[in-house]
C-alpha cells in the first residue's frame, strides 16, 4: 500500500502527497535533550516510522535530526546550523 491516492497539498511538487506536521515547541532542557527550545514529531507512513526533531540552541543556531526506520529502511540524518557573524 502507498499513499498515491492522496491529493498533494503542493501540486507544483513532483510528489505523490505532502503534508505538514505542527511542531509544538517546549522550553528548557527538561525535555529530550532540548537546550533552549525544541519540537519533535513522528509520522508512520505505511510500514516506515519517520521521527524528526528541531532544537533551537541559541539566537543564531539550531540543530535538526531525522530518522527513518522500517522493514527496508534504517537511516539517520542530522545537521547543525550556525549563523556566521
Amino acid at each position: 500500500p502507498t499513499k498515491q491516492h492522496l491529493d498533494s497539498l503542493l501540486p507544483e511538487l513532483d510528489v505523490h502527497t505532502s503534508f505538514f506536521i505542527p511542531l509544538p515547541f517546549t522550553e528548557g532542557p527538561a525535555t529530550g535533550g532540548c537546550i533552549a527550545s525544541c519540537a519533535q514529531a513522528t509520522h508512520l507512513c505505511v510500514n516506515d516510522l519517520y521521527s524528526g526533531a528541531l532544537n533551537v540552541t541559541g539566537q543564531d543556531s539550531f540543530e535538526w535530526s531525522w530518522s527513518v526506520k522500517g522493514p527496508q529502511k534504517d537511516a539517520d540524518i542530522s545537521a547543525v546550523y550556525t549563523r556566521e557573524p
